[in-house]
């Protein structure tokens, strides 16, 4: 969103003739800047998938300040647009349409499919809190580690039939659930695996891990 906003604000200022360069400047470097930092940084400390991920987000976000300021300048007819030598525009913006519409589709697919796992999760596993889900389109798994009620073979084998209800035919589910003793509450050795699995997906959403 704040790349579209940015791409567009960028074009109307300039066909208006308004000086908001500060404002689109610090929009756009928003959506490319940081991606950037966290490219470098990851190739430093030798964690490509870090800089893969914030690569795809930088060709995105470039993608869509591009489509958007494209969309805005003909929209407006700026500069006697109909008439401008297309091959010109076309060198430069095909190799960043080309990369960026990829990473715009498979980023779409990605939020569909989570989407979908999260229905399935919400629907289904209601009663359980959910501690971490993975999601691996590639091997077409869905992991999930829960706290609740144990289940059993049977019942995870019903789970994973019912996925193709989600739009998640072949995707193979496992389920590990964290469960309390007898008396209700839960072993030291459980406790220390539910809080590491905390830690963990705290550490990934700040970008520590």
């Amino acid at each position: 969103c704040v790349a579209l906003i940015g791409g567009s604000a960028l074009a109307f200022a300039k066909v208006r003739g308004r000086d908001n360069d500060v404002i689109i400047g610090v929009s756009i470097g928003t959506s490319l800047i940081l991606p950037l930092c966290v490219t470098g940084y990851g190739l430093s400390i030798k964690d490509y998938s870090i800089s893969w991920e914030s690569a795809q987000l930088f060709f995105t976000n470039s993608f869509l300040i591009c489509f958007s300021l494209f969309i805005t300048i003909w929209l407006l007819q700026y500069g006697d647009f109909r008439h401008q030598k297309w091959w010109k525009f076309a060198v430069v913006a095909l190799p960043i349409t080309v990369i960026g519409s990829f990473f715009v589709y498979t980023t779409i697919q990605t939020t569909i499919v989570e989407y979908h796992a999260k229905r399935f999760v919400e629907a289904k596993l209601g009663e359980h809190y959910l501690l971490e889900q993975t999601l691996n389109e590639q091997k077409q798994s869905l992991e999930l580690k829960l706290v609740g009620e144990p289940l059993s073979k049977r019942a995870v084998a019903q789970l994973e039939a019912s996925l193709e209800n989600y739009a998640l035919p072949d995707y193979q589910l496992k389920v590990n659930v964290y469960s309390a003793n007898k008396e209700g509450q839960f072993d030291a050795k459980v406790l220390a695996e539910i809080l590491q699995v905390q830690n963990q997906g705290t550490s990934k959403f700040l970008g520590l891990d």
